[in-house]
């Protein structure tokens, strides 16, 4: 793609959660990525990422396992970063919300 790998928005519910969906022929992969904000205990919550994809058959299919299999860590580790950056600012938020009502 010229301008870069884009997702396509499948479902939105705010601010409960967020549906990322890609599939052939626009992508190589036919999967959705889940971001569900999950409540945990009294004015708290968690940011929940999943990811779900279709293998295909065949020797296209064995390609895209072997493919998965070698960016999993980058993408275990990617997906953590983003998570911790989105924790990051969300608490930010909080102590400035908390600040300009002190």
């Amino acid at each position: 793609m010229a301008d870069g790998y884009a997702f396509t928005a499948a479902e939105v519910e705010p601010p409960h959660h967020l549906v990322l969906r890609q599939a052939p022929p626009e992508h190589p992969w036919d999967s959705v990525w889940t971001f569900t904000v999950e409540p945990d205990g009294p004015g708290r919550s968690r940011l929940v990422s999943r990811t779900r994809a279709r293998r295909q058959s065949g020797a296209a299919g064995r390609v895209a396992a072997l493919a998965g299999l070698a960016m999993e860590p980058v993408i275990v580790l990617m997906t953590r970063r983003m998570l911790l950056g989105i924790r990051e600012r969300a608490e930010r938020g909080l102590r400035e919300a908390a600040d300009a009502t002190a």
